[in-house]
């Protein structure tokens, strides 16, 4: 059982203060009242005790006395992420039921004491909690003079599909603690809600006819809360912001007018699992950081307006002789800040596009090396039976044919395998037994052994990571697919929402992931470097696969944490920019109703508050793309600022300069040069097989080179002659690049090779490139497996951005050059410029003969730090 992690108080205290001083509405983290017969209790972190005597002295005069008009408390509800008893329970004498909501549920070593009072005959007890890692205890006491009642709610009881502890004591000493699988309270709840308090203003511009004694939004309340909360502490403890993500899902599981939130959390908490901590930023947006601090300083100026204008229509009263002015004043404003964001809608969509497309071609192209993986398997596992043959340690060949089949069970795990591939994993669970076999192993094998438990401690964690990973990302893909062929989130119901669920996944271990591939590189390489002299048949292709598909595995993982970027970007600016333009109408017809009305101008304020959190997310994602643009730009993960939601204005624009300061100190590290590549594809045969050619004047080094610096398809001349297109893309792992890093295209120019073009004839290309794409560390690591002067596994990273294209011009015979490829434009900063190694898609827009074309001649520019 995964250990709930705790929130300090200091941060829950510094959160609600922000809110406080931001908004002036404490309702939004903290509230006390009674409706009716039901006591309602909200807050962050709360006592049970002090949690009751609060809602009774809402609800009391000043004498103590229950106010006229309210009844009797018979029903308390409690709604906090993380609820306390560290001191007796005292509900008020006629209150015989409690529903508890909370995260962390009585996580003190020390039993709940719950003491009695009035005539009870029975207590009932709702408790919807994470599930705790060790039991909780109760001690009910009646006022009936006879021994406490003790029960205990055991987590290891917990049903499959549990929803809360259903705890039942009577005073003649029965009890029992059922797990229950029943969401009707939880669905009542947001039945008797609404998303926003804006929508209780109707189109009539009237206010709901719901009853205001039914209204409850607190459990909507607590939930937008804790995703807040989760928001800001998720650089801190990623492992804590995925469990308050987590317990939100729960809690929305499969109730369609929790849908919103559910999405959020769902995608919140996939982040945490998939986007790694010590992971780069891999969705790469097209930001210029030269003006980042002037770009982001009109943008906080527009929110700034807002905070003001909205400071000033709280500071009026419903009497108030301008208080519709201060309030039209206030909406203009909120407008304004919204419209400033807007863009971020279209671009939201733009990435979510490009990164589903990244992350179909990385599942094609692990889908492809599965197949080859599984022909260099069954050709290794014929070379291990041969060479067992011969051997003293013949025991130590099964060792290798398991740790064959552990690599091919990896590869099952990180993408649903083809035909013909789906029995790679055949054999992965019997390593254990077969090191056990070899434990008398001596020497040099003892050696391997060491090794091949360390493989073995990689895949028990790796594989089923692996997988959850994969489900994760797949759920979040019908999440967005759904929402996105829907125009309201009204429209969502049960059908639609049938089955939808994220896999259970224990973030303690999730978070921790990030090397893993590097470290199963590592490992094999080690266990190559001590078997090569042994000459078993088929081990070096086996071994250069998996090099390969290290690589491709990151690529699927990259493409996986792009997705989930940018699928939780998209929902963000989908659901806020649909409901604020919804709100937007329904507030601006119901300000004329405020002059005088209490009820109708609370709703005001409470909505523009509302509003005036919803424009911190804006600014958040605005600058986690120009984070993402910086880290793209210095190949660091260290972010030069905190991001936090709740910052002040002030606070945002001092992170804004801090962040241009800091890309303007890039190059002092990346000692960026300019280096020219000219590569030709001509003489190329079967290039994605690795046979060698000639590349131009970079030849001499890639006669030397396992594979060619272009990877193409067979047909490329064909398709070239046929179609008039030519898809092709550039091998990052050839030694050309081995003594560069961070390489950076400025310009590219392609030539057709050996045209029919007249001397007279324009030639004009349009090239487009993909989303996804791979750049070189900074870092210069020598790894024996690919030999000396590669490029090796783990200077390889990943990365996704938006398509691009360009066009390049020339006149067919003299080459000379009409239009360039320029990348940058009038910029001077670099931080436009992407990487060459990307899909290129050439298509040839005008009119030259193709029919003696021999392919193609490609000149780069790039931008490269030299190792």
């Amino acid at each position: 059982m995964t250990l709930l992690r705790y929130v300090p108080r200091e941060t829950y205290d510094d959160l609600d203060n922000k809110i406080n001083a931001l908004t002036d509405q404490p309702s939004l983290y903290e509230f006390y009242d009674v409706v009716g017969v039901i006591g309602h209790a909200r807050g962050s972190h709360l006592d049970l005790d002090d949690a009751i005597k609060n809602i009774i002295k809402s609800a009391s005069d000043e004498k103590g006395k229950l106010m006229q008009g309210v009844q009797n408390v018979s029903q308390i509800e409690v709604y906090a992420d993380r609820l306390t008893a560290m001191s007796p329970v005292r509900p008020p004498p006629t209150c015989d039921v409690m529903t508890l909501i909370t995260r962390v549920a009585f996580a003190e070593s020390k039993p709940v004491r719950v003491e009695l009072s009035g005539n009870p005959t029975e207590f009932m007890i709702e408790l919807h909690c994470e599930l705790p890692a060790s039991p909780i205890k109760l001690s009910v006491q009646f006022p009936n003079g006879k021994p406490p009642v003790r029960l205990m709610v055991d987590p290891a009881q917990a049903k499959p599909e549990h929803r809360f502890w259903g705890i039942t004591v009577g005073v003649d000493g029965t009890s029992s603690v059922d797990s229950s699988t029943d969401a009707h309270t939880i669905t009542d709840l947001f039945e008797n809600s609404t998303r926003s308090i804006a929508d209780m203003i109707q189109d009539d511009e009237k206010l709901s006819d719901m009853g205001w004694d039914n209204y409850n939004d607190n459990l909507r309340r607590l939930l937008n809360y804790q995703l807040l909360l989760a928001s800001k502490i998720e650089d801190q403890d990623r492992t804590l912001a995925y469990q308050i993500a987590d317990f939100v899902v729960n809690v929305c599981q499969g109730i369609p007018k929790a849908f919103d939130l559910y999405s959020q959390a769902s995608v919140m908490a996939t982040s945490k699992v998939v986007g790694q901590e010590a992971m780069m930023t891999v969705l790469v947006p097209k930001l210029d950081l030269s003006t980042a601090q002037q770009v982001l300083k009109s943008r906080i100026d527009s929110a700034a307006a807002f905070d003001s204008a909205y400071m000033e229509l709280q500071g009026q009263e419903a009497n108030s002789k301008n208080v519709r002015l201060f309030a039209n004043v206030a909406l203009e404003k909120s407008t304004d800040s919204d419209q400033v964001y807007a863009f971020m809608t279209d671009t939201a969509e733009d990435r979510l596009w490009s990164a589903q497309g990244a992350f179909s071609k990385a599942e094609r192209e692990f889908q492809a090396l599965q197949l080859t993986l599984k022909d260099k398997q069954e050709a290794f596992k014929e070379g291990i039976e041969a060479w067992e043959t011969e051997q003293t340690w013949a025991i130590v060949g099964e060792v290798f044919t398991a740790i064959a089949a552990v690599a091919g069970g990896i590869a099952l795990a990180c993408v649903a395998p083809p035909a013909g591939a789906e029995a790679l994993g055949a054999g992965a669970a019997e390593l254990g037994s077969a090191i056990k076999g070899a434990e008398e192993a001596v020497g040099a094998w003892q050696e391997i052994m060491d090794i091949a438990e360390r493989i073995k401690e990689i895949y028990e964690k790796i594989e089923p990571y692996l997988e959850k990973v994969q489900e994760l990302v797949e759920s979040v893909s019908k999440i967005v697919d759904l929402i996105k062929g829907k125009s309201s989130m009204d429209e969502i119901g049960n059908d639609d929402i049938d089955g939808l669920k994220l896999p259970t996944i224990t973030g303690d271990d999730a978070v921790n992931s990030t090397a893993d591939w590097d470290i199963f590189q590592a490992e094999m390489n080690k266990l190559y470097e001590g078997i090569k002299d042994q000459g078993i048949g088929g081990s070096d292709d086996f071994f250069l696969t998996i090099t390969k598909m290290v690589i491709r595995g990151k690529a699927i993982f990259a493409a996986q944490t792009a997705l989930t970027s940018a699928s939780g970007a998209y929902l963000t600016v989908m659901q806020q920019s649909i409901a604020q333009q919804k709100h937007t109408d329904r507030l601006r017809k119901a300000i004329p109703q405020i002059q005088g009305n209490e009820k109708t101008f609370g709703i005001i304020k409470l909505a523009m508050a509302e509003r005036l959190l919803a424009l911190r997310s804006w600014i958040v994602l605005d600058f986690r793309q120009y984070l993402a643009a910086y880290a793209w730009n210095c190949l660091d993960v260290r972010r030069p600022i905190v991001l936090d939601p709740m910052k002040d204005i002030a606070s945002f624009l001092n992170d804004a300069a801090t962040l241009q300061a800091a890309s303007a100190q890039v190059y002092a590290n990346v000692r960026a040069q300019t280096r020219v590549f000219h590569l030709s594809s001509g003489q190329v045969k079967k290039a994605f097989n690795g046979n060698t050619a000639s590349n131009g004047n970079d030849s001499v080094v890639n006669k030397k080179a396992r594979n060619s610096v272009f990877l193409q398809p067979e047909d490329l001349l064909e398709s070239l002659r046929n179609y008039r297109t030519a898809s092709f893309a550039l091998d990052c792992e050839n030694p050309i690049f081995q003594n560069y890093g961070r390489l950076r295209v400025r310009k590219a120019r392609i030539f057709l090779q050996d045209s029919g073009a007249n001397e007279d004839n324009i030639v004009s290309l349009r090239v487009t490139l993909g989303a996804a794409m791979k750049d070189l560390s900074l870092e210069k690591i020598k790894t024996p497996t690919m030999g000396p002067g590669s490029v090796t596994a783990p200077r390889v990273l990943h990365f996704v951005t938006t398509e691009s294209t360009f066009g390049f011009e020339y006149m067919g015979k003299d080459k000379e050059v009409l239009m360039d490829g320029a990348f940058c434009g009038y910029y001077e900063s670099s931080s436009l410029l992407l990487s060459p190694f990307r899909a290129w898609n050439v298509a040839v827009d005008s009119e030259t003969n193709l029919e003696s074309v021999t392919g193609l001649t490609l000149e780069l520019t790039c931008e490269v730090t030299y190792l």
